[in-house]
């Protein structure tokens, strides 16, 4: 396992671990707000989840059709003292932890705990995606002339053209090369200050797949997304950008 540096004042702006499952028939919205009885106390703001769906049908000789349709697929439950929301949702599970982030060991436990609690109620037959996601705000010191200064992982400007960016959203997806894990980064500005200019970076590691519900592997495909997560971000940052979370 690599080590990598711990910072005092790392970037995370939240820690996300999805747990999607098949849907069981026998699940419902009312059996989901069963879950706040079984959670911590703590998590004492609860809310529903609404999914929204459009379809947009052409016809030879029609214009557009647009229809939406919105279902309520789930409940969240959120500690406000401790910046930590909860998910129990039709097709799966969700934990979030929001700033401060601590380490993985406190984050990764809490989750599995609550998993637990999730797994007992709704009883789902199989997992069938799992992903692990950190969203970064890095705040780049103004003015900034040159990106590179700070990004290893950076669209590449044609030479000739101008240099300067007011506006950024890339999206890569990169497998990690002999297994089945897919990592989506998104990079995009925020909105400036006099001070800085933010750049949100964000890393989605997923596996998609069939597997046992009740397995430990989870944990472990997880533990090696972290990995693969942690060499993405250290590996597209320069040191100058690394000594602004020291």
């Amino acid at each position: 396992m690599n080590q990598h540096r711990v910072f005092k004042n790392a970037p995370i702006t939240e820690a996300i671990i999805d747990i999607q499952v098949e849907r069981q028939e026998n699940c419902t919205i009312d059996i989901l707000g069963k879950f706040g009885e079984a959670i911590d106390k703590k998590f004492d703001e609860q809310k529903k989840r609404t999914r929204f769906e459009g379809k947009i049908d052409f016809g030879p000789e029609k214009s557009p059709n647009f229809t939406q349709k919105s279902e309520v697929d789930g409940v969240a439950f959120k500690c406000n003292p401790e910046n930590k929301i909860v998910q129990a949702r039709l097709n799966g599970y969700g934990f979030s932890k929001l700033q401060p982030y601590e380490k993985w060991e406190t984050f990764v436990s809490e989750a599995k705990e609550l998993w637990g609690k999730y797994r007992d109620l709704v009883n789902p037959s199989k997992v069938t995606r799992i992903g692990l996601r950190y969203i970064n705000r890095i705040e780049i010191p103004m003015p900034v002339y040159d990106f590179k200064e700070y990004f290893l992982t950076f669209p590449e400007i044609a030479e000739g053209l101008p240099s300067a960016i007011s506006g950024l959203f890339m999206r890569l997806t990169l497998p990690k090369p002999c297994t089945d894990y897919n990592a989506i980064i998104t990079q995009a500005i925020n909105q400036a200050t006099n001070q800085s200019l933010p750049i949100i970076f964000d890393i989605d590691v997923a596996k998609t797949g069939e597997f046992d519900a009740s397995s430990d592997e989870i944990w472990t495909f997880l533990a090696e997304m972290r990995e693969y997560k942690n060499e993405i971000f250290f590996k597209s940052l320069t040191e100058k950008a690394k000594g602004l979370f020291e």
